[in-house]
């Protein structure tokens, strides 16, 4: 089912509640079908339609400026997706609408018993079982849609459902809830999902391997994972999702961090909604805690971070002049050092769009972090921060994500890793 446009408010859309007792579970599908699209959407997020490396510690890009063939770009009427996520957003924030869809899915949860006992023939009369299993499924579907409309009846409020596939056929589902800025408030911008969270999040379920993560020696300590500005949570959820479902015991220690206090709030409350139903105890654990970057704390500070960390991930998080020198501070003091002996590479993955209102922000990350070619070791021997690689990738937004872009949604992010050298 696709949500067609003009859009169809619930009002107009969905059954009558009082005709509810005689609408065909069909129909009655495709209504749950709809609300869930409109408040509850299943988002892939972004689409990478070109990539080049730019840059490795082993070799550079014949032509950094040339990052796409024309062969690999796609042609997006920009206005067309500009207007209809408009709409959308239009109509997911309007709280009569909204109110009338809780009020449809209570009736419907309401009358279960009854609606289950109907005789609906639609259905083969020699299989009851199908009808039962189908009614369950919709009760089931409607509950849960229910907890989800409920749970973000402010206005502005979303819920969002990814599910990141795996090349074996395996899935991350990671289910997040974005919350309105305060009085649109910039500073609380992690308030929101944007699209360099669901392009990293993507990338390392793709490939978990090129991210340092998993297949560790489950008799060691736990791989401790770091997220710099997390914002609504979904890369670090990711994270523990892959731990939790691919890589069998592996112990694992994911902290999300942030600073805006309503981020933090909402950022627990995700957590907490996609690990409630993890097991007790459980290898793999999430939690959310403040970090201020400019003002990190005394060496060696308070759990969580009285300990390094094998991996550190930041999606979108350098859109401030100051940003990207205060990053470096964390990473220098946060991200572990390899030993000799050591075949992993503790390192930074940062993605960040390449956005023209914030050339200035974007240009910082090569000055404080310089590529590995041009780094030169101390004299006593001490590594230093340096870009190992760096790669363009241009990307279709997709779900209403924003880009902190133009109104288009095509694209550019750039990936750096790096790491001691």
């Amino acid at each position: 089912m696709a949500i067609t446009h003009p859009l169809n408010p619930p009002s107009s859309q969905l059954p009558p509640i009082a005709k509810i007792k005689t609408t065909p579970v069909q129909d009655i599908a495709h209504a749950i079908g709809y609300l869930r699209l409109l408040y509850n959407p299943d988002v892939r997020g972004t689409r990478c339609v070109g990539r080049k490396l730019v840059f490795s510690a082993s070799r550079i890009a014949s032509d950094s400026t040339e990052a796409f063939s024309e062969g690999h770009e796609v042609a997006i009427n920009p206005s067309s997706t500009s207007d209809s996520s408009s709409s959308l957003d239009a109509l997911r924030g309007d709280e009569f609408e909204r109110s009338y869809a809780i009020r449809w899915l209570t009736s419907l949860v309401a009358r279960a018993d009854i609606l289950a006992a109907r005789d609906d023939r639609s259905f083969d009369p020699g299989d009851p079982e199908a009808y039962d299993l189908a009614w369950e499924n919709l009760i089931e579907d409607a509950a849960a849609l229910l907890a989800v409309c409920a749970g973000t009846a402010s206005a502005g409020s979303i819920s969002r459902a990814f599910a990141f596939r795996h090349k074996t056929g395996r899935e991350v589902k990671v289910q997040i809830t974005d919350v309105p800025l305060e009085n649109q408030d910039y500073s609380s911008v992690g308030a929101q999902t944007w699209g360099s969270a669901c392009l990293l999040a993507e990338m390392i379920v793709d490939n978990p391997g090129a991210f340092g993560l998993g297949y560790s020696d489950p008799s060691q300590r736990p791989m401790r994972v770091l997220e710099l500005g997390a914002g609504t949570g979904l890369v670090s959820m990711t994270v523990g999702g892959l731990f939790k479902g691919f890589f069998g015991s592996d112990k694992a220690s994911v902290i999300a961090t942030d600073f805006h206090l309503s981020v933090l709030q909402n950022l627990h409350k995700n957590i907490a909604f996609n690990t409630s139903s993890w097991p007790e105890p459980c290898p793999v654990t999430i939690a959310a805690h403040h970090l201020d970057w400019s003002n990190l704390p005394a060496s060696p500070g308070p759990p969580p971070f009285n300990q390094s960390f094998d991996q550190i991930f930041g999606a979108d998080v350098i859109y401030e002049i100051n940003h990207a020198a205060w990053i470096r501070s964390c990473i220098e003091r946060f991200l572990r050092k390899a030993s000799n002996s050591s075949t992993d590479v503790p390192r930074f993955h940062l993605v960040t769009p390449l956005r023209p209102t914030h050339t200035a922000e974007a240009q910082t990350v090569e000055e404080v972090f310089p590529f590995a070619s041009q780094t030169t070791a101390s004299s006593s021997g001490t590594p230093t921060l340096g870009i190992i690689s760096k790669e363009i990738l241009l990307c279709e937004v997709q779900g209403g994500l924003r880009s902190r872009t133009t109104n288009g949604n095509l694209v550019e992010y750039v990936y750096y890793t790096i790491a001691w050298v």
